[in-house]
């Protein structure tokens, strides 16, 4: 009885401060960054006066089609602020990607900085952690804004304890201290959300193809993650690998992981492979072999090949980016 008391006075100072800090500006740090809720176009216009406030970094992604979004977008527009739209889930770990760009653009952009997500407590102590590291500010004050007593017991920061854990682990291990350097090559080098974690090893695959030719090859794949992947033969749901054709380029791109990212959505599906009834336990391992036909017009071609959870998301959106094969596709002459 004593420990669900425990538990509940928890609870409730948990909600309380939660309720006290919606709909309020919090200072990570007097005239350069500032954190908040989703902000109404008053509450913009108002703290960018008295705050002095030149950029806006909003967690929550761009939606055009939302009132809230376009009310910021104009308001922010019409201040003269600079703007920063990532979309970090709520419920679902950090991306990389998204760790990525914010790490990469942050430092750009002009202070006083206001960092805000929808509530203003979760995804945007991730965001004063981040910029607060990027800053150089020691370890245990940039991490205290995830590690306050109450997030502790607050289901809704277990994604964000989870990323500070690994990247506070990984510099243990690298035996390096917190900085802007170490969080960039954790990041760039080593992040990746448990639950999309594999190794991928391709053989056998053709850099060359002739139209419309059978393309070939051997992949093996490893469930790195914290549980089994259930597999399934129809096209709605089950984990299985994929693959996706993009181009013809009119050169080989410079950055292959950045050639994908900004042209992500043009590709076009190549082949699935695992449409299959069963498991692949933790730790298991699938040899597939895999078949697609090459596109019939002649070019340079990128194959990008992932893990997919159907229906739900490609694993290269929040964790590694997928395996890239340049393809090239060579015009036939007439006869």
């Amino acid at each position: 009885m004593k420990r669900i008391l425990i538990g509940s006075a928890a609870l409730l100072a948990a909600l309380a401060v939660f309720l006290v800090m919606r709909g309020m500006v919090r200072t990570v740090v007097e005239g350069r960054l500032y954190i908040s809720p989703q902000p109404r176009g008053s509450q913009l216009q108002r703290w960018a006066g008295t705050l002095g406030l030149r950029s806006v970094v909003n967690l929550r992604g761009a939606h055009p089609s939302e009132e809230w979004y376009k009310t910021e977008e104009r308001v922010s527009r019409d201040l003269g602020l600079e703007r920063l739209d990532l979309n970090l889930s709520s419920s679902l770990p950090p991306s990389r990607r998204m760790l990525l760009c914010f790490i990469r653009r942050f430092p750009s952009l002009p202070t006083p900085v206001l960092i805000h997500c929808m509530g203003g407590i979760d995804r945007s102590s991730l965001g004063a952690f981040l910029a607060l590291t990027l800053w150089n500010i020691p370890f245990a004050e940039a991490a205290s804004w995830i590690r306050s007593p109450w997030k502790h017991r607050c289901v809704r920061f277990c994604n964000e304890r989870k990323f500070l854990a690994s990247y506070e682990a990984w510099c243990a291990n690298a035996g390096v201290p917190s900085s802007a350097a170490a969080l960039g090559r954790f990041i760039e080098k080593d992040y990746c959300p448990e639950a999309y974690r594999y190794g991928l090893e391709l053989s056998g695959v053709p850099h060359a193809a002739a139209p419309g030719a059978d393309v070939r090859f051997r992949a093996d794949v490893t469930n790195a993650g914290p549980a089994p992947w259930t597999l399934a033969p129809g096209s709605e749901t089950g984990i299985r690998l994929g693959g996706r054709l993009y181009g013809p380029l009119p050169a080989e791109p410079e950055d292959m992981e950045t050639y994908f990212y900004d042209h992500q959505w043009e590709g076009r599906d190549a082949f699935r492979a695992g449409m299959e009834e069963g498991r692949i336990t933790v730790g298991g391992k699938r040899v597939w072999n895999v078949r697609f036909r090459a596109p019939e017009r002649a070019g340079l071609y990128l194959l990008a090949v992932d893990m997919v959870d159907e229906h739900v998301t490609w694993f290269c959106n929040y964790g590694r980016p997928p395996a890239f094969v340049l393809i090239h596709v060579p015009s036939i002459p007439p006869a």
